[in-house]
């Protein structure tokens, strides 16, 4: 497996992209955790996601004080 580490760069326009998408993707999700209409399982689901957006975003400065 290649190591991916050094391909993270928070400085180029490609993490920015991954960014914005990654934060438009929370803002999506959130709706579906604060609608009265999805189920107990859809809110679940949105949460674990919304979690794994924002680990994906904390990349970046992890990887920069690991």
């Amino acid at each position: 497996m290649s190591d991916w580490r050094p391909l993270i760069d928070a400085a180029t326009p490609l993490w920015t992209g991954i960014e914005g998408y990654a934060e438009d993707r929370i803002a999506e999700l959130v709706v579906i955790c604060t609608t009265a209409t999805y189920t107990d399982a859809e809110i679940r689901s949105a949460q674990a996601r919304i979690a794994e957006l924002r680990m994906l975003l904390a990349l970046p400065a992890a990887l920069e004080s690991a």
